[in-house]
């Protein structure tokens, strides 16, 4: 059993780690009756060829050999488990990353009757930490994307932006989508963090196009669409979907 108390030492045996981070203890495990111990109380990365006899837990990761270990998908997965945000992207005034539970009470401020013509409010705060906490395992950990949080670089939060899937065409698609707080409207930061998100989406996932679904009435979500090279794909009575393809 291999025992790492941090990422750092981590880094002894995985030179090609990208970015560093502090916590508790991760885990590098075979044998599938200690995995069975530790399950839930520390993140493990399971070595196993018969994924039939790895318990089954949301902060397991899976590989056949150590040698497939990318350490930035390790790293990921431990600050998942212990509450740290994950950077997704930096830009000139922004920094795209990863929702924590801790982030949720902040957001509420966020959601004004301007944000929520358009968007879904939040629930009230212990459903929306179950709901992120839940979110984090199912959107972060299975699928490497999602919803992010956008900060300036004082750390206030001025939006939230990222990938979702969504049915089109009875297709499963990636879907860009993005809120930017009353406050920081009309600066330019709607564009500036979805041309990250695009990158991203074409650097991160197997997707060869995205879309955009937006409202008919919301005239800035149809200008940033266009803006981003977007073009429209179809359109209902109260909904307009924007393509783009994706280019490696």
């Amino acid at each position: 059993m291999n025992i790492y108390t941090d990422i750092a030492s981590l880094q002894e045996n995985y030179q090609d780690i990208s970015y560093l981070t502090e916590g508790e203890s991760l885990l590098i495990l075979e044998d599938t009756a200690l995995m069975t111990m530790y399950k839930g109380v520390y993140p493990i990365i399971a070595i196993s060829l018969d994924y039939s006899k790895v318990p089954i837990h949301p902060y397991i990761y899976v590989l056949e050999s150590a040698e497939d270990l990318v350490i930035a998908d390790a790293v990921a997965i431990y600050n998942r488990f212990y509450g740290i945000s994950n950077i997704i992207a930096k830009t000139d005034r922004l920094i795209i990353r990863e929702e924590t539970v801790a982030d949720v009470k902040n957001l509420y401020e966020l959601y004004d009757d301007n944000i929520c013509r358009y968007t879904e409010p939040l629930y009230p705060l212990p459903e929306e930490e179950a709901f992120i906490r839940d979110y984090i395992v199912n959107m972060y950990n299975l699928h490497g994307f999602g919803l992010w949080l956008l900060t300036n670089y004082e750390d206030h939060i001025v939006g939230r932006a990222g990938l979702s899937l969504r049915l089109i065409d009875d297709v499963q698609c990636l879907e860009l989508g993005y809120i930017i707080g009353t406050a920081y409207q009309h600066q330019g930061l709607a564009t500036e963090a979805c041309k990250a998100i695009l990158e991203f989406a074409s650097e991160h996932t197997e997707f060869d196009s995205i879309y955009i679904c937006t409202e008919s009435d919301n005239e800035a979500s149809k200008a940033l669409a266009i803006k981003l090279g977007f073009n429209l794909y179809d359109q209902s009575e109260n909904m307009l979907i924007y393509k783009k393809g994706l280019t490696a």
